[in-house]
């Protein structure tokens, strides 16, 4: 158990702090990649990382605990992660977004879950609404092809996100509500929400 909690410490800290690697020496990021921009401002911020073999991994999963901890960071007050190794590096952000009024935190069973798409709606509005006093407008966007292939518990907050500008679809306009969210469109939903900090 102490030897899970301090890799995974590492692992978030690895995604989290800043180092002096950016984005356009990361061997996995190109200068012509869809998301080389908003990689190397945020790398070059410090806001999210690479990893010491100096790639970004930019389709590597993201998991629930690690997506939460940056939205708070963005969007939120940011916590000093644990480095208690019998308990969890992110206990006091989850701490912090209950205290905030994000109930939905207590119900999580497997923080370390590889988030969808879906999941990150979810969180992102009710983040955004607790955390910013956002007001959701949740009208059918017309730009998202796949929008009735989203389940409805989804659909609200797919709606919050899209109408706001915060995230888009695909090439094809698809939104792949149960595709995992990745590291590269981690660092876009996170540049995109930085712009609601007031």
């Amino acid at each position: 158990m102490k030897k899970r909690v301090i890799a995974t410490l590492a692992l978030s800290t690895i995604l989290l702090t800043p180092t002096n690697i950016f984005a356009k020496t990361f061997k996995d990021v190109n200068n012509d990649d869809w998301y080389y921009g908003v990689v190397s401002e945020l790398t070059d911020k410090g806001i999210i990382n690479g990893y010491e073999d100096n790639t970004f991994r930019p389709n590597k999963s993201v998991t629930l605990a690690e997506f939460l901890t940056l939205m708070n960071n963005t969007i939120g007050e940011k916590q000093v992660p644990n480095t208690d190794p019998n308990d969890n590096w992110f206990q006091p952000t989850f701490d912090e977004l209950v205290s905030k009024g994000l109930d939905i935190v207590d119900y999580i069973q497997d923080p370390d879950y590889d988030i969808t798409r879906n999941d990150m709606a979810e969180y992102l509005s009710l983040g955004l609404q607790k955390l910013k006093n956002e007001t959701p407008d949740t009208t059918r966007p017309s730009g998202i092809k796949d929008f009735d292939k989203i389940p409805e518990e989804f659909q609200p907050y797919v709606a919050h996100l899209v109408n706001a500008g915060y995230i888009k679809g695909d090439h094809n306009n698809n939104f792949n509500g149960d595709s995992q969210l990745t590291r590269a469109e981690t660092a876009v939903i996170i540049k995109a929400i930085s712009g609601a900090v007031k």
